[in-house]
């Protein structure tokens, strides 16, 4: 059925399937996608800061008190932050660039998936280790205060790489980033 990527196709003499088609090339029928040319956008410079600062970043020493925790927190959430703004600058690009905005618009929403999902990942790493509280004062563990928060990072990232996967299975396009949008969601 035209416009219905999900559908298997049928041909003279078939019955008609209501079964749903995996999202790889061949299911859909479509031709992998060659990166188009970047004219005068700050890709690069978004994927370099967040293979090179965001990326591998990782607390080395454990957070021995309220306010180290606070400000690991407010560390790894800044980097996060400016990975994010450094994706979404790269959106703004493409609305006045008149590039191939499909392709890019995919890879960014990939991209601001990671981001929310290893935020949240590393934050739940971080190596907090309070002392036990003293007498009369509120006692609790740093992952049971933002254990919530981390929950819908992952969430959000989720709805990310469902919006790539959708967006390439709607305009027929198979690229890395489509790919990694898949794999994600797999993983989950």
């Amino acid at each position: 059925m035209p416009g219905d990527g999900n559908r298997v196709p049928v041909t003279a003499g078939e019955e008609p399937t209501t079964d749903i088609m995996p999202r790889s090339a061949e299911a859909r029928r479509c031709t992998p996608t060659k990166q188009p040319s970047t004219p005068n956008l700050d890709f690069e410079k978004a994927e370099t800061y967040f293979q090179q600062v965001f990326l591998p970043f990782k607390f080395h020493v454990p957070l021995t008190t309220l306010k180290l925790a606070h400000e690991g927190n407010r560390h790894i959430t800044g980097l996060a932050h400016n990975a994010r703004a450094k994706f979404q600058a790269v959106r703004e690009q493409l609305n006045v660039a008149g590039v191939d905005r499909a392709y890019w618009d995919i890879a960014v929403e990939v991209r601001i998936g990671e981001i929310r999902n290893l935020l949240g990942e590393k934050l739940s790493a971080m190596p907090v280790r309070l002392p036990p509280a003293a007498p009369n004062t509120m006692s609790f563990e740093w992952s049971e205060l933002h254990g919530p928060r981390w929950a819908g990072m992952k969430e959000e990232a989720r709805s990310h790489w469902e919006a790539a996967a959708a967006r390439g299975q709607d305009l027929c396009i198979d690229s890395e980033w489509t790919q990694l949008a898949e794999q994600h969601l797999s993983r989950l």
